[in-house]
C-alpha cells in the first residue's frame, strides 16, 4: 500500500480533503481507476447537529451494517434500535457512530435510501466514500455504492483506503472523533469482497480477503504516519464476507484489533458470520468497558443483520 496517488490515473484520488491510501502501482490499478472514474464525489459533512463535549458523552453506541445497496431503512434502524428521533430537531438518548456498507448516493430508485439525506434528517455528521456504480461497473445507473460513517459526534481527519482489487472496487472510509479533552477515537467502515474471478482464485488460493485484511492493517499505519495519529484508539466494523470465524481474514482482523470481543455467536447473513466490529485500545485509553456486543435481530429491509456494541468512556 502507498499514499503516492500521483501514480494513478483517477482524479478522485487527489481530493485534498481526504488522506488516500491505495495499492501500489500494478496491483490491478488500471481496473481500479476504471471503477473510480465511474462514481460520484466523496461526501464529507464533518459537523453534526449536536454540540458535544466529553463531559456529556459517558458512552457511545457503535454499529456496523451492510444495507444491501441502500435497501436497508437506516432512519428506522436509528430510531428503533439506536435511540434517535430524526426530523427538524434530532434527539438521541446516547451518542451514535454507524458504520455502513453498500450505502447509496445519487439515488433514483425511491425504494432505496440516500445516505446523505438520512444524515441531514437525523442530524449526523457524514463521510461517504463511493466504491463503485451499483450496476457492476457499466456506469449507466446513476447510483453509487460505497462505505459510510454517520456520527452524532463531529468528524475530522477523513481518510480512504482503496483495497487491492479482487472482484469489485472496495474503499474503506474512516475518520476521527475528537473529544473536548483531546482524546480521539478513529472509526473505519469496511467491506471485503466475496468471490474473486476464477483466474484470481487459482492464483491466490482464495486468500483474497486475507490480503485485503493485511492491506488494511498496512494502510492504517500509513494513515498514522500522514496524520500523526499513531496509537489512536480505533474501531473498525463492516462486512467481511466471512463464511466462518475460523477464516483467515477474521483471525487477521483480531490480531490487528487485539481488544476485540469474542464473536457474539449469531450469523448475520443467512447462516454466515459476515459482519463484525473490531476494537483496538491504542496508547491512550478512551473507554473503560465494552458492553453488550450483539447482533440486532431485525434486518430493516437489508439482507444483513446489523451488529452493535456500547463503549463506556473512561475518565479523562
Amino acid at each position: 500500500m502507498t499514499a503516492d496517488v500521483e501514480s494513478r490515473a483517477c482524479e478522485a484520488l487527489r481530493d485534498s480533503a481526504i488522506v488516500w491510501v491505495i495499492p501500489v502501482e500494478g496491483s490491478g490499478s488500471r481496473a481500479l481507476d476504471t471503477w473510480c472514474a465511474r462514481v460520484g464525489p466523496i461526501i464529507y459533512q464533518p459537523t453534526s447537529a449536536l454540540t458535544v463535549s466529553s463531559r456529556d458523552t459517558p458512552s457511545i453506541l457503535l454499529a456496523a451494517w451492510n444495507v444491501d445497496t441502500g435497501g436497508g431503512d437506516i432512519q428506522e434502524f436509528l430510531e428503533r434500535e439506536l435511540g434517535a428521533r430524526c426530523g427538524d430537531a434530532p434527539i438521541y438518548t446516547t451518542h451514535v457512530v454507524l458504520l455502513v456498507q453498500e450505502a447509496t448516493q445519487r439515488q433514483r430508485d425511491q425504494q432505496r435510501t440516500d445516505v446523505s439525506a438520512v444524515a441531514d434528517r437525523c442530524g449526523m455528521a457524514l463521510l461517504y466514500v463511493p466504491s463503485s456504480p451499483s450496476d457492476g461497473g457499466r456506469g449507466v445507473s446513476g447510483v453509487d455504492l460505497g462505505n459510510a460513517v454517520l456520527s452524532t459526534l463531529p468528524l475530522e481527519g477523513p481518510f480512504a483506503i482503496e483495497l487491492p482489487q479482487v472482484a469489485s472496487r472496495q474503499v474503506a472510509a474512516g475518520a476521527t472523533v475528537r473529544f473536548a479533552d483531546e482524546r480521539r477515537l478513529r472509526v473505519v467502515s469496511l467491506h471485503f469482497n466475496t468471490f474473486p474471478s476464477p483466474w484470481r482464485l487459482l492464483g491466490t488460493g482464495n486468500s483474497s480477503r486475507v490480503r485485503q485484511s493485511m492491506a488494511l492493517g498496512e494502510a492504517l499505519g500509513i494513515v498514522d504516519d500522514r496524520t500523526g495519529g499513531g496509537g489512536v484508539a480505533t474501531v473498525a466494523g463492516g462486512d467481511l464476507n466471512t463464511w466462518s470465524t475460523a477464516e483467515g481474514a477474521f483471525r487477521r482482523m483480531q490480531l490487528l484489533f487485539p481488544e476485540s470481543p469474542e464473536w457474539h455467536g449469531e450469523p448475520t447473513r443467512g447462516p454466515f458470520p459476515t459482519d463484525h466490529l473490531f476494537f483496538r485500545v491504542g496508547d491512550r485509553a478512551v473507554w473503560s468497558a465494552l458492553d453488550n456486543y450483539r447482533r440486532i435481530d431485525r434486518a430493516y429491509g437489508s439482507d444483513h443483520y446489523p451488529v452493535a456494541a456500547q463503549i463506556r468512556l473512561s475518565r479523562p
